[in-house]
């Protein structure tokens, strides 16, 4: 992976911001209990089967140049490919639960749409980790590992 990838992230990030803006007010998009919904049960999941170090050097064999061992790229490409599933998987609860607690408390439409929309933005969340973070370092990787098997 190119360390150039931190740039082209914060571009991806500033175009969906500038693309939200246009649609309205871009601050409809941040919701942090949503956000920590989705974050939370993946990272302690992942806790479960990778150390903190083990995690954390998964992140650095992507940055590698030269001298990765081919079990380290096996072992990060099935971490990221878990943390995407991870991911996936606590935004489906999370927009589940939301929407359990709305419709049991809906007492109008009027309380039901801004309920749903904070249940439907942890799947956004959980799309755009899995854009700038799962997919990029899983490729990488990938690519590493095809590189080393020539």
């Amino acid at each position: 992976m190119r360390w150039s990838y931190l740039v082209v992230a914060l571009l991806t990030l500033l175009v969906l911001g500038w693309a939200m803006r246009m649609g309205g007010e871009i601050m409809m998009a941040v919701d942090l209990p949503s956000l920590a919904l989705v974050l939370a049960p993946a990272l302690l999941m992942s806790l479960a089967t990778h150390g903190p170090a083990e995690m954390a050097g998964c992140f650095a064999v992507a940055f590698k140049k030269e001298g990765v061992e081919p079990a380290a790229l096996e072992k990060g490409i099935l971490f990221f490919k878990t943390l995407q599933a991870y991911f996936t998987i606590s935004a489906v609860i999370s927009f589940l639960m939301g929407l359990i607690i709305l419709l049991a408390s809906a007492e109008d439409y009027a309380t039901i749409c801004p309920g749903l929309a904070v249940s439907i933005i942890s799947v956004l969340y959980a799309y755009l980790l899995a854009l700038l973070v799962t997919v990029p370092f899983r490729t990488a990787l990938e690519k590493k590992k095809i590189e080393l098997g020539r």
